[in-house]
């Protein structure tokens, strides 16, 4: 134990000397120290870790354990070798006096396990471990002189066998297409195995597992758990600094195991850029607003606090960036009069350059409305913690709303929230009540759309929009993980019915067509322009997404090792009063209706799928009291494939497709039927 905390003490506190001399050079300052915090982090953290493991396997943490006895002779030749035997019988005897029980594993060793008078077998005989010496005239001596003999006796409180084995125990990453690493953690012992901590930086890795992970994690007898250990910010990796070690603790034989890591590539020319700037509401400075800086404008990789005069400055690595600023009772505003990723406009940083980004944050204006919910990753379901949630209605048109409101925020008619540590979020004040979308989108996550089937849904034709109005929770988003940790790049256009026109809100994902995976995404740009980074070898569709358009698609296209980058892509968006028929559902569905419980207005929503393709289905819609007594007939008619939504009011008047006329609180059915489908859910109408 104590080998193991001088050893990583030794290593943290050279790394933290070596990086304290870079704290000297305006070009790293701002990495070192950022460096010394995360060290000094790591430090309190292993001495804290040690602590707790030196109380938890303290003489009276382990009172109750059994105890395995070894006596052995030592000085004294044969009479030492009786005197042991003596006293293995000794205490073998008075062990079985005491009601315990004793079983020989092997010569001079023995198991004693039981309970005397509500004393552990360990916390009887703990402190009969050391030397015993006797003085005494043995038998076999015939002169009768007096012989000094001494044993050895051992007492180890029996420990449970649990056995953390990491597989491989040191990871390389070669270039900038092999970012992932998998790592296994097995449990190779009989008993349930807790991990308390890992301990690495943060800012250089992405971890996720294929189950939910928070400490303690605990692992079963012979369970595995899967580590996807994604070297995030690679653009951070200086030539300097290429190994490390993730370090894992635990409750196994060895409460502490390492995994070694190698980065096999870096920057020989490695210099930061700078921005500086300063946050504003309408010329007085915003303090305590925070910043973040989205690399490539997919990755959050680094964040800055203003100070009491609204200004920041920061250090980043070359390339282009969105910045985005929240506080507290302000709407999230990035650069440029924007609010939203889709929109924000990119700024280019070179190394060693300077410049100065000022931006206008907007008050909020109190209205209420407000929607809040959890993302979660769709494998573990496990939050996920960090990125951003855009609430849009998916055009820019202007609502018609008295002058007292902010009327920028009014045009884009588009919100954005940060998620936090926990997974959630919440976006207040949304202006004009209505229909909106809600997108999650974080790194490594393919962006998803809220639906009430509660599932990743990556197209807005599979998403459900949320009426907002008052206050709105439990609008949760489950995301599918992004498996985009490669080098390639495809650069491109999109265009409307061969046109080239002014497009916002449009983004651009690309499909694996060798896996049937989503990969990475970007957003269209200046001059109808976006660009794909992060892509694997392998074959590609690329698809542009625009909410009430139909999706454009590009033609194949391949990353290989001699074609790293792709240029000059076209993707068309072609509007066409036909039926999109890659979207229709694939079977009969009737959802949950929402809101539930309600009152006076509910949304149901149904779906009929394409295997009745180019066929009418009739379709009928009831809803029913508890009696079973039909309240209303809100559809009766044939319909074709597709997804249909109908309002059902308890208002005064009729109801849409038929009259429900002030009905009472209680419990109402709502049944779906279509030829020999059949599908009843439950409401709940509460007055």
């Amino acid at each position: 134990m104590d080998d193991y905390k001088k050893a990583l003490i030794d290593e943290l506190d050279k790394k933290i000397k070596d990086t304290s001399l870079l704290l000297t050079d305006p070009t790293y300052k701002d990495l070192a120290s950022a460096e010394l915090t995360e060290l000094n982090k790591q430090k309190n953290q292993i001495l804290g870790n040690f602590e707790n493991n030196q109380t938890d396997n303290s003489d009276n943490s382990l009172d109750e354990r059994n105890v395995i006895m070894q006596v052995s002779g030592a000085a004294g030749g044969e009479e030492a070798k009786i005197w042991a035997e003596e006293l293995l019988r000794m205490y073998s005897r008075f062990a079985e006096r005491s009601g315990l029980k004793i079983e020989q594993i092997d010569d001079g060793v023995v198991r004693i396990n039981g309970n005397w008078n509500g004393k552990g077998p360990f916390n009887i005989f703990k402190y009969e471990a050391g030397v015993h010496r006797v003085q005494r005239i043995p038998e076999t001596e015939k002169r009768g002189r007096v012989h000094t003999s001494t044993a050895t006796v051992s007492v180890l409180p029996e420990l449970e066998d649990i056995d953390l084995h990491i597989s491989p125990d040191d990871i390389e990453f070669e270039d900038i297409f092999h970012r992932n690493k998998n790592v296994l953690f097995i449990n190779t012992g009989d008993d349930t195995l807790r991990i308390d901590s890992l301990v690495y930086r943060n800012y250089y890795y992405f971890l996720r597992f294929d189950k939910p992970w928070e400490y303690p994690v605990f692992l079963q007898p012979n369970d595995t758990l899967k580590m996807d250990c994604i070297l995030e910010s690679h653009v951070y990796v200086p030539a300097t600094d290429t190994t490390d070690t993730l370090f894992i603790y635990s409750n196994g034989l060895k409460p502490l195991e390492k995994l070694k890591i190698k980065i096999k590539y870096y920057d020989d020319d490695y210099r930061m850029g700078y921005l500086a700037g300063q946050i504003t509401d309408g010329g007085t400075p915003v303090d305590s607003a925070h910043l973040y800086f989205f690399y490539n404008n997919n990755y959050i990789i680094k964040s800055v606090v203003t100070d009491q005069n609204g200004l920041y400055n920061v250090s980043l690595p070359p390339g282009l960036y969105a910045i985005a600023v929240e506080k507290d009772s302000y709407y999230v505003s990035f650069y440029n009069n924007q609010y939203d990723p889709f929109n924000a406009d990119l700024i280019s940083l070179q190394k060693d350059s300077t410049k100065t980004i000022n931006i206008q944050m907007d008050k909020m204006s109190f209205t209420g409305n407000s929607i809040s919910g959890i993302i979660t990753d769709s494998i573990t379901l496990a939050a996920v913690k960090k990125g951003v949630i855009v609430v849009r209605t998916g055009t820019h048109t202007p609502n018609k709303i008295s002058s007292g409101v902010n009327s920028r925020i009014l045009l884009n008619g588009i919100y954005t929230a940060f998620i936090k540590s926990d997974g959630s979020y919440n976006i207040q004040n949304v202006i004009v009540p209505g229909h909106y979308f809600v997108q999650a989108f974080s790194d490594y996550y393919i962006p998803a759309y809220y639906n009430f089937a509660n599932k990743s849904a990556v197209f807005w034709q599979q998403a459900d929009s949320i009426y907002i109005s008052g206050s709105l929770s439990n609008v949760n988003v489950v995301m599918a993980r992004d498996s985009s940790v490669g080098g390639g790049r495809i650069n491109g256009t999109v265009t409307v019915n061969s046109q080239s026109v002014n497009l916002s809100d449009v983004m651009v994902l690309a499909k694996s067509t060798d896996y049937n995976l989503w990969y990475n995404y970007g957003f269209l740009k200046d001059n109808n322009e976006f660009k794909l980074t992060n892509l694997p070898y392998g074959n590609y569709k690329l698809f542009a997404q625009k909410i009430g358009f139909n999706d454009g698609e590009s033609t194949d296209l391949q990353i290989t090792q001699s074609t790293k980058e792709i240029n000059g892509v076209n993707i068309q968006i072609i509007i066409t009063s036909a039926i999109d028929e890659k979207f229709l559902p694939d079977e009969f569905t009737l959802y949950q209706n929402f809101p539930n419980p309600f009152n006076p207005v509910t949304k149901i929503r149904y779906a009929i799928p394409s295997n009745v393709k180019r066929e009418r289905s009739n379709v009928m819609l009831k809803v029913y009291d508890i009696l079973g007594n039909e309240v209303a007939t809100l559809v009766n008619e044939e319909q074709e494939p597709g997804y249909y939504e109908v309002e059902f009011s308890t208002k005064g008047g009729s109801a849409s497709g038929g009259n429900a006329l002030n009905i009472a609180s209680g419990v109402y059915f709502y049944r779906l039927t279509s030829g020999r489908f059949v599908s009843t859910k439950k409401m709940l109408m509460i007055k």
